[in-house]
């Protein structure tokens, strides 16, 4: 989905697992699938508590995708190893910290549409399919992380508001911002 992985990291199996795993083995019902033909151009996967979702993630979805990442050697490939220290030096400054939104927005997601399938009202559905779903669940609101600066704008026209703005270095890019957008219910 997206861009292509294998510009940064080695590992698509590896990296999948880890942005999705929780997603899909602890809250798969609101998990929600874009095909064309027969064929997935675009996913959201979501949550009800981002609280729930990071004590499950630290515990059960990091250890054994590391385990993973080491035992197939990804360390050793030079694109992937620059990718990992450079989240790193990111998370040793501080950069992804932020304030707690999850009392007012409580829910969050992940949202990925094919570079080809852009533009086409696929991610609109999808956002709108799961912002439903949410609010049968009584849910009070929904936040979402991004660092570009399209996907700011494509969700503050789903009547997103930025929560927060933060610029960062993330993988070496000197004019990246870490943006959380939330959206009440």
């Amino acid at each position: 989905m997206g861009e292509p992985m294998e510009k940064f990291f080695d590992g698509r199996q590896i990296l999948a697992d880890f942005i999705t795993s929780y997603y899909t083995d602890f809250e798969s019902d609101l998990t929600f699938v874009a095909e064309i033909n027969k064929q997935v151009v675009g996913y959201l996967t979501g949550c009800r508590s981002q609280k729930r979702q990071r004590m499950i993630f630290m515990n059960k979805i990091i250890p054994p995708v590391c385990l993973k990442f080491l035992f197939k050697g990804l360390i050793f490939k030079s694109k992937t190893r620059k990718f990992c220290l450079n989240c790193f030096k990111s998370v040793l400054k501080g950069e992804f910290n932020h304030p707690d939104f999850s009392r007012d927005y409580p829910a969050s997601f992940h949202i990925n549409i094919d570079y080809k399938f852009r533009s086409l009202g696929i991610g609109g559905e999808l956002i709108k399919n799961y912002l439903e779903c949410l609010h049968q669940k009584r849910i009070r609101g929904v936040h979402v992380t991004t660092i570009s600066q399209k996907a700011k704008e494509f969700f503050r026209k789903m009547g997103f508001t930025v929560l927060y703005y933060r610029k960062i270095s993330y993988l070496d890019h000197k004019n990246l911002f870490f943006i959380i957008l939330g959206k009440k219910l």
